[in-house]
């Protein structure tokens, strides 16, 4: 009662991803290569946690006041953003391409925001207000993307060579 109660007063909304997210993430730790360099979700806290829970490289990480000389990991995470969100564009594939990017994820809220919010299926406090953006593109329509993996809207494609 107290926790149910209490989303309502407090503002934060936690940085954790849904379940489905959280599938998404253990397939690609126990199906990817340890060396495998993953383009996670670049906006809100969805794809912050891929690098912890799939054990792999991402392109985006959550940033921290402390880190310092990370510029070109700055402007990779800037190219990749615009990557992101429209995987159509050629200029999308040279840079996944050129990263040597293996993966790229879509949390479940970008795919189906529907099911997101439904609070007894995500590890969540409360909805995630204006931090995620949907995509710009289908990612089933890209034929240099393979999906390898989906659980209740959370995806995981492997890039084709």
């Amino acid at each position: 009662p107290i926790l149910t109660s209490s989303r309502q007063a407090v503002n934060f909304f936690g940085a954790f991803s849904s379940r489905a997210d959280l599938a998404v993430m253990t397939y690609l730790r126990q199906n990817s290569p340890q060396d495998s360099l993953i383009l996670n979700y670049p906006s809100g806290f969805e794809g912050h946690w891929v690098t912890t829970i799939a054990e792999r490289e991402t392109v985006e990480f959550r940033d921290q006041p402390f880190f310092h000389l990370a510029d070109s990991y700055y402007e990779r995470m800037a190219q990749a953003e615009q990557a992101y969100f429209d995987l159509s564009q050629p200029a999308a594939r040279v840079f996944v391409q050129a990263q040597g990017i293996d993966y790229v994820i879509i949390p479940q809220i970008v795919n189906q925001p529907e099911r997101f919010n439904d609070m007894r299926g995500s590890i969540r406090w409360r909805w995630p207000q204006d931090t995620w953006r949907a995509l710009d593109y289908d990612p089933a329509s890209i034929d240099w993307l393979e999906q390898v993996f989906e659980q209740d809207g959370a995806q995981v494609y492997r890039v084709l060579p």
